[in-house]
């Protein structure tokens, strides 16, 4: 199950870290990079150390990056009980410019996708996050594009249409444009040969 969320600003960064403790969102899917596009954003996570926001302090235990992702795993514990803890996935994507509607390629949000679904796998009593400027855009490319993947996963085969309107059901925004649908096809394809060559292996 998704949560959608826009990135928080200055006075809700308190508000962020306390959904994602209280609906015990193990990853946390970031579609842009705040520092770099938006000022007026908050800053949600430490450079190095520690920082508290709210009712918690984040930790910031290690930071893997590749090619397209920063990968930042944060322990995050309520200031007034030490053993409330609760540690976190940040995984940040790299490969989608601010002022691009798009992601740079399909084959990197490929990537993203499968490292997102590693980082939740055997956790699925647990939610994933997803955020990106208005909570909408790029949340909306995502979400559709996982529950593509899951279909393709369940049953080998594709629905794009399907999947699309279901998610517009609860959020009628996301996936608003035609680039971003044609987009769906083209990445849906690229994940169906990648699944292709991994059966193959086996």
């Amino acid at each position: 199950m998704f949560v959608a969320t826009q990135v928080p600003l200055p006075n809700t960064v308190g508000d962020f870290w306390a959904m994602v403790f209280d609906y015990k969102c193990n990853t946390v899917v970031a579609l842009n990079d705040p520092l770099k596009t938006d000022k007026t954003c908050g800053q949600y996570l430490p450079n190095k150390g520690i920082i508290t926001c709210g009712l918690f302090t984040i930790e910031l235990l290690n930071t893997d990056t590749s090619d397209n992702t920063t990968e930042r795993k944060v322990r995050l514990t309520k200031t007034y009980s030490k053993t409330d803890v609760f540690d976190v996935t940040i995984i940040q994507y790299t490969d989608w410019h601010a002022d691009s509607d798009l992601p740079d390629s399909p084959a990197s949000f490929v990537t993203l996708m499968n490292r997102a679904e590693w980082s939740h796998q055997n956790k699925k009593d647990e939610r994933m996050a997803v955020m990106c400027m208005n909570g909408v855009d790029r949340c909306g490319l995502f979400s559709a594009l996982i529950s593509i993947t899951n279909q393709i996963n369940e049953t080998q085969r594709v629905d794009v249409f399907r999947a699309v309107k279901r998610l517009k059901k609860t959020r009628h925004n996301m996936v608003n444009s035609i680039d971003q649908y044609r987009f769906c096809y083209q990445t849906a394809r690229v994940y169906l040969e990648s699944y292709a060559t991994y059966a193959n292996l086996m």
